[in-house]
């Protein structure tokens, strides 16, 4: 998909896109999915991430070398798919505003928060009760393991035309 395209989208549709697309990468292993690490590259990937950030991320996900959360799964997926990103430079790629930045056409910032609490099992939003989001306890959502919870909340995603829903739990 050319950056036109991609641009003429719908926003529902690119927050869609997206979901699709990691479930696809997870489903190949593309990536190994862990909690407390946006974007973690392995150390033997054939292109040096400070000169080509793009070419490295994409090889990364072609060898699967590299561990992802759940906001470094979508913009890894995104920028490797869609390749409309310019990164100034690769080692602040492991923090949230370049996912922000990165993701910024389809989701915000808030969205961004929002998965990622319920991935990590930790609050990034400072609204509700200690552990109570939108009437549900997101240390308790979806399943155990952080691959298949992230399969959850992608799947949440494209089911409800973009938006994450917490108070519909998915299981594998």
């Amino acid at each position: 998909m050319s950056k036109s395209d991609w641009s003429k989208m719908p926003v529902w549709k690119r927050k869609v896109a997206v979901a699709k697309d990691v479930i696809n990468q997870i489903q190949l292993k593309k990536f190994k999915v862990q909690k407390n690490h946006y974007l973690l590259l392995d150390d033997d990937i054939d292109v040096d991430p400070s000169e080509d950030p793009q070419k490295a991320m994409k090889c990364a996900l072609d060898s699967k070398k590299c561990t992802v959360c759940a906001r470094g799964a979508m913009m890894l997926t995104k920028v490797a798919k869609y390749n409309n990103f310019e990164f100034d430079e690769f080692y602040n790629l492991n923090c949230d505003h370049a996912t922000t930045d990165a993701l910024g056409d389809c989701f915000t910032e808030h969205e961004l928060q929002l998965i990622e609490t319920f991935f990590e099992r930790l609050s990034f939003i400072d609204e509700g009760d200690a552990f109570n989001l939108y009437g549900v306890d997101y240390r308790k959502w979806g399943p155990n393991n952080p691959e298949d919870r992230l399969i959850c909340i992608m799947q949440n995603i494209i089911d409800h035309k973009g938006q994450f829903v917490p108070s519909v739990e998915y299981t594998i």
